[in-house]
C-alpha cells in the first residue's frame, strides 16, 4: 500500500493535531470550574452571599436592584435564605418582606448573622437555632452595607439616598448590646458597601454623592481618622479587602477594577482593559486570586501575583451583582439578576 507522504498531507495532519492539542489544553483549563449545584431561586435579583464556615451551609439575600429584577407594587421581594449544602434544599426562610435586603454578614465567631435592610434596619439573627435577636435602627433611609469586626465587638453599617440631602449615615454598633458607639463622616455620602481589615483597625468604605461622585475612604477604627480618601468620577459598585491585608480591591461604576495597597492611594493594578462593567468583587482566602462579577454574567478571575486573567466564563443571563468564595477556596458562589444562586467547583485555584 502506497503511503501518503506529500507536504500538503504533512500540513494538515500538524493541523489536526495542534486542533486535538489546543482542545485538551481548553477542556484541562475549565474543567475544575463546573457548576456543582443551583440553588432554588429567589424572588427578587440575589444581591448577598454569605457561607457560615464549618456548617455546609450558605446564606443568600435578595431585594430590587436598579437595572435588577422587575417587581410590582407590594411584591415581597426582601429575601434571606439559608441553603444546605449538602443536598441543595432551602433550610430556613429568614425574611420575606416588601422591603429589600441589601447585605448580609457574619460575625468572626460565626454566631450572628446580620442583614442590612432597606427599610432602615440591620437585623439580627442566631446561627444557631435561626432566631432573630434583634433589630437596630442604623438609619432613616436604607441601609446598604453592614460589617462585623474580626474581634466580633463592632458592628458598621451605612445607607442612604444620594438625593435627599443629609440622608446618609455610617454607624458603630456594639456588637453585644446593639447600641450605636459612633459615627464617621458626613451624612452627604451614600454608603453602599463597608468592610473591616482582617486585623479590625482599618474599616473601608464605599459610597456616592449625588449619583455622580464616587468616594472611598479608609478609616482608622479607634481614632476615626481618615487614612486616605478616594474620589473617582462614577459611584462605587464593591470594595473589599484581600485576606492578607495587604491591598484593597474597588469596582467603580466604570469597565474596571483597581487595586490599592493599603497604605497608600497608589493603584497596583487596573483591569481597564476588560469590556464589560465589574461590579462585584471578592478574593480568594488565600489572596490568590481576585474574583470580579461584570454585568454581562461573566465571572473574571485574576492571579494577583503578576494581575494575568486567570480565566472567566458565563455564570449566568445578566448582572452577577455577589460572588463569595468557601472558605477553603475550592468554590465559588455566584448570584444576581436572574435570581438563582449557582455553585461553582474552582478547587484549581485552591491548589
Amino acid at each position: 500500500m502506497k503511503r501518503i507522504s506529500t507536504p500538503r498531507f504533512k500540513v494538515a495532519l500538524f493541523l489536526m493535531l495542534a486542533l486535538i492539542i489546543l482542545a485538551a489544553l481548553l477542556r484541562l483549563k475549565h474543567r475544575h470550574f463546573e457548576l456543582t449545584r443551583t440553588l432554588g431561586a429567589h424572588s427578587a435579583t440575589v444581591t448577598a452571599l454569605v457561607f457560615i464556615p464549618n456548617a455546609a451551609i450558605l446564606a443568600s439575600a435578595s431585594g430590587d436592584v436598579i437595572g435588577g429584577s422587575t417587581k410590582r407594587f407590594g411584591d415581597r421581594i426582601g429575601e434571606i435564605m439559608i441553603w444546605d449544602l449538602q443536598d441543595g434544599t432551602c433550610k430556613h426562610k429568614l425574611a420575606d418582606t416588601v422591603f429589600g435586603v441589601n447585605d448580609l454578614a457574619l460575625s468572626s465567631d460565626s454566631r450572628l448573622l446580620a442583614a442590612a435592610c432597606g427599610d432602615g434596619f440591620v437585623r439580627l439573627w442566631s446561627t444557631d437555632n435561626w432566631s432573630e435577636v434583634s433589630a437596630i435602627r442604623a438609619c432613616a433611609s436604607p441601609v446598604f452595607a453592614v460589617t462585623f469586626a474580626p474581634n466580633a465587638d463592632i458592628i458598621a453599617a451605612g445607607g442612604g439616598l444620594p438625593l435627599l440631602p443629609n440622608a446618609g449615615k455610617l454607624g458603630l454598633y456594639d456588637a453585644r448590646t446593639f447600641q450605636e458607639i459612633g459615627e464617621l463622616g458626613d451624612n452627604a455620602l451614600c454608603i453602599k458597601r463597608l468592610q473591616f481589615s482582617p486585623d479590625g483597625t482599618m474599616l473601608i468604605s464605599g459610597g456616592t454623592r449625588a449619583y455622580t461622585q464616587g468616594e472611598v475612604v479608609c478609616w482608622r477604627v479607634e481614632s476615626k481618622e481618615v487614612i486616605w480618601p478616594v474620589s473617582v468620577p462614577n459611584g462605587i459598585t464593591d470594595v473589599t479587602f484581600s485576606p492578607d491585608s495587604d491591598n484593597i480591591a474597588m469596582a467603580y461604576q466604570e469597565r474596571f477594577v483597581e487595586v490599592r495597597p493599603l497604605d497608600t492611594t497608589r493603584i497596583s493594578m487596573s483591569t481597564d482593559a476588560v469590556a464589560d462593567q465589574l461590579i462585584s468583587v471578592t478574593y480568594s482566602p488565600d489572596s490568590r486570586f481576585l474574583a470580579c462579577g461584570g454585568w454581562s454574567g461573566e465571572v473574571y478571575l485574576w492571579r494577583t501575583l503578576d494581575f494575568g486573567l486567570h480565566v472567566n466564563w458565563n455564570v449566568q443571563e445578566g448582572p452577577v451583582y455577589t460572588l463569595r468564595f468557601s472558605p477553603d477556596g475550592k468554590m465559588l458562589a455566584t448570584g444576581g439578576f436572574d435570581k438563582i444562586v449557582r455553585l461553582w467547583n474552582v478547587r484549581q485555584t485552591s491548589k
